[in-house]
């Protein structure tokens, strides 16, 4: 047998007991890694809301002595007009009264701006603290099942790992970049056995010359119809 062809077929068979491995994960790498992901996203976004929050609250505070200020001026104003005897000091009260008035919407406005921004800042931080403690518990969940999942296979899996990385040091590198290619683009193979004189892979009819190439196993073969390397496998 060709030794390039054998040390593929070598390959391919850790590669399939590498792929029942992974399979056991399932897709709780994935959840773990989303997980995970989405709790530093939402520990960022509650460090920012809590400055805004602290920032908004000082705000609120002042606008409300703003708002005592001038309501006390306004009242202040207002008792005023009854006291004065001359036009000039009348109008100026009103002048000022006026103005306190504006400067009284214009705070209120502002306070109540803060008000709704402070209530959208505590929901957020709120609905953001439940999705935290949810998220922290399924992720407990998703590693503990992983955990189990890759325990017996564990010491195996490392031991596959370190025998593919021996075999592809052997492998000529243009056939091992092309097992790696197929790899990448056929459900995780590289290199598949003929059945019934078809691929393994699309299960297109191999020319009976190719199945006679094949059966030899003398050289690299693939298939003509979707690029895998092909061996010949006793089928009895």
């Amino acid at each position: 047998m060709n030794n390039n062809l054998d040390l593929l077929i070598q390959l391919g068979d850790i590669d399939y007991r590498i792929n029942e491995i992974n399979e056991l994960k399932g897709d709780l790498p994935e959840k773990v890694e989303s997980q995970k992901k989405l709790i530093v996203q939402l520990n960022s976004e509650n460090e920012t809301n809590e400055i805004k929050l602290t920032e908004t609250e000082h705000e609120l505070t002042e606008n409300q002595y703003a708002l005592d200020d001038t309501n006390a001026k306004l009242k202040k104003y207002k008792k005023q007009l009854y006291l004065v005897t001359t036009n000039k000091e009348y109008d100026a009260l009103l002048t000022e009264i006026d103005h306190s008035k504006e400067l009284l919407n214009n705070t209120q406005a502002k306070y109540d701006e803060m008000k709704s921004l402070q209530e959208t800042l505590s929901s957020s931080l709120k609905n953001n603290k439940i999705i935290l403690e949810e998220t922290s518990s399924s992720l407990t969940e998703c590693e503990t099942e992983l955990n189990e999942a890759l325990k017996d296979s564990e010491d195996e899996f490392k031991s596959l790992e370190k025998k593919r990385s021996v075999l592809e040091k052997k492998i000529d590198a243009r056939f091992l970049s092309l097992y790696n290619r197929m790899k990448r683009g056929r459900r995780g193979m590289g290199i598949i056995s003929v059945h019934k004189n078809a691929c393994g892979s699309c299960y297109n009819i191999m020319p009976p010359q190719t199945i006679i190439e094949i059966r030899k196993s003398e050289k690299i073969i693939t298939c003509h119809t979707c690029g895998i390397i092909l061996f010949w496998e006793n089928e009895d």
